[in-house]
């Protein structure tokens, strides 16, 4: 009970709180998209990128590069998948998620990585998101997204 002598619904207060990491982080990953967006199209000086971040995206790959704005895309729809409480909301994530740590596995492998102010957080942005995907587990063996679709 919570101090109004209402019931407390964990549940719910776990898939906002999920929901605002999540939407946060999707928020960053289309920011993203746009960097790399601009820097593949010649445009990267001028949205006055920083120019380690500039050499990082033109080393990439075209799979790196295809996780990445993938990963990117998919973080918006798993998040208004759990606002919704969508039972395909773990799956979607995990999807964003694995894509999300691949390309960031090989793209922190690369020399200009290191010298990116971000470098230094994203260990505890990562485990954030794998935290939230273990939240989204338990929410759904639970039964908490029972909605269809």
């Amino acid at each position: 009970m919570g101090k109004l002598g209402y019931p407390v619904d964990w549940e719910r207060i776990a898939r906002w709180s999920i929901f605002a990491g999540v939407s946060l982080w999707a928020a960053n990953q289309l920011w993203m998209v746009v960097r790399v967006t601009a820097v593949l199209t010649g445009h990267g000086e001028a949205l006055g990128l920083d120019p380690y971040r500039i050499e990082l995206i033109e080393g990439l790959s075209l799979m790196e590069t295809g996780t990445a704005l993938a990963s990117g895309l998919i973080y918006p729809v798993a998040a208004a998948l759990i606002a919704l409480r969508s039972r395909w909301c773990p799956h979607v994530y995990a999807v964003a998620l694995l894509l999300d740590l691949g390309s960031w596995l090989s793209y922190s492998m690369n020399f200009a990585y290191d010298q990116l102010a971000q470098a230094a957080f994203d260990w505890a942005i990562n485990a954030g998101l794998l935290i939230a995907m273990l939240g989204l587990l338990v929410l759904a063996q639970r039964r908490h997204f029972s909605r269809p679709g």
